[in-house]
């Protein structure tokens, strides 16, 4: 009885629970599975995984965040930028790293700053793009480059210049 949508009527023991699932509560167990009954069917396809996994990651994403926003030490920054103190704290305890000159992480740390706070992206900017050409050969067009190369390699003549 496993996703088998038909228009027979269910027996009076089963009960549709809203995910398609059928509950035999004689048996006191899962019996089978509907998804044309499903309110809200939760039953992971290909074409709803993605949204599963977007979720799933935006979850851990603010569990984390949470989590660091309540591990601030300094009273301050919690009271300044509240859930977001986190970061300040980050970047404070960075910038100790960046200017400690005993510090063997030191240009890390400035590095880090850096990048972050995009000082170093006007500079990239100003710039302008670096454009590289790659090039694919097939093997024939190799060969035939090969072959002009070692042509006009014998073509050269080695001489002497003589003054008359």
């Amino acid at each position: 009885m496993v996703n088998n949508p038909t228009s027979a009527p269910l027996p009076d023991n089963i009960k549709v629970l809203k995910n398609g699932t059928l509950y035999d509560m004689t048996k006191k167990r899962f019996v089978g599975m509907r998804l044309d009954l499903a309110e809200k069917p939760t039953v992971i396809t290909t074409e709803n995984a993605p949204e599963y996994h977007s979720l799933a990651r935006s979850r851990r994403r603010e569990l984390l965040k949470e989590a660091a926003a309540e591990a601030v030490e300094d009273g301050r920054l919690r009271t300044r930028y509240g859930s977001d103190a986190w970061i300040a704290e980050i970047g404070a305890a960075m910038q100790r790293k960046a200017t400690n000159i005993d510090d063997p992480k030191m240009v890390d740390a400035a590095r880090f700053l850096m990048q972050e706070t995009e000082v170093g992206a006007k500079v990239a900017l100003e710039q302008g793009p670096t454009v590289t050409h790659i090039h694919q050969m097939d093997a024939a067009t190799v060969a035939l480059l090969e072959r002009i190369a070692k042509q006009q390699a014998a073509d050269v003549v080695d001489a002497e210049t003589t003054e008359e």
